[in-house]
C-alpha cells in the first residue's frame, strides 16, 4: 500500500505550524522542530546546517514556503524509496511468497547477505520481532523492528 504524497495545503499547515514567529519563515530552530515531526529525529546541529546550506537558495538564513516545500518534498522522496527498500528485502527473506519470515528463512537471507548466525540468536531475533508471538515474522512487524534499530 502505497502512501500519497504530503499535499501543498498539508504542506503549507504544517509550515505555519512551525513558524512560530509568524514571520513566513522557518528559521533554524523552527526547523529542528519540523525535521523531528516529519521523521527526522535527533536532528544533529550538523545535519540542521546542511539542510538550510542544501534548501535555503536566497541565503537568508531561514526557509521560505517554497524552500520548505521543496524539502518536504525531499523528504517524503527518502521515505518512499526507503520504504520500497525494506519491502526488498523482506520479499528477499520470503522464499515462499506467504507474507512471513520464519526463522529458516531469516538464518538463510542473513547467510545470503554474508551474515552467519545460530539457531538460538535467530531465534532470539524472530522473538524480539514476532509481537504476535506466531513464530514468525510478518512485515509490519519487519519494519516496526527495523525502524527501532
Amino acid at each position: 500500500m502505497s502512501r500519497q504524497p504530503i499535499s501543498t495545503d498539508d504542506t503549507f499547515a504544517v509550515f505555519k505550524k512551525f513558524d512560530k514567529s509568524k514571520d513566513n519563515l522557518i528559521n533554524k530552530k523552527e526547523l529542528k522542530t519540523a525535521l523531528k515531526e516529519l521523521g527526522l529525529a535527533p536532528v544533529s546541529e550538523k545535519l540542521l546546517k546542511c539542510t538550510m546550506e542544501a534548501f535555503d537558495k536566497d541565503k537568508s538564513g531561514a526557509l521560505s514556503f517554497t524552500e520548505f516545500q521543496a524539502l518536504v518534498a525531499q523528504v517524503e522522496q527518502a521515505k518512499r524509496q526507503l520504504g520500497s527498500k525494506m519491502r526488498d528485502m523482506f520479499k528477499g527473506m520470503d522464499k515462499n511468497g506467504d507474507g512471513f519470515i520464519t526463522p529458516d528463512e531469516l538464518k538463510a537471507g542473513l547467510a545470503a547477505m554474508g551474515t552467519h548466525m545460530d539457531d538460538k540468536v535467530i531465534d532470539n531475533m524472530i522473538e524480539a520481532a514476532d509481537l504476535d508471538s506466531d513464530g514468525r515474522v510478518n512485515y509490519d512487524e519487519f519494519i516496526k523492528v527495523l525502524s527501532c534499530a
